[in-house]
């Protein structure tokens, strides 16, 4: 029996927000087969997705679904100089 491997083991690191977005994402990518899109391009979109997210997985401090971000935050952490 041989082991197979998971390409998207990175998944478990997403909350399930995360996780449903990944999801829908790809749900779109997919409907676009349907609209006519040719296979490889669908296949292309599959493979941004899932590359896009998983970089972003291994980032420890991301931006979440739900999350509030603030022009502060994004310019300097919360200082106050």
């Amino acid at each position: 029996m041989s082991v197979v491997r998971d390409a998207i083991g990175w998944r478990a690191r997403l909350d399930p927000a995360e996780r449903k977005v990944l999801v829908e994402e790809l749900g779109g990518v997919v409907l676009d087969l349907y609209r006519g899109a040719p296979a490889d391009e669908v296949l292309d979109g599959v493979s941004r997705v899932l590359t896009e997210w998983g970089e972003m997985s291994a980032v420890p401090d991301r931006i979440r679904p739900g999350d509030v971000v603030t022009l502060r935050d994004v310019e300097g952490g919360g200082r106050d100089d």
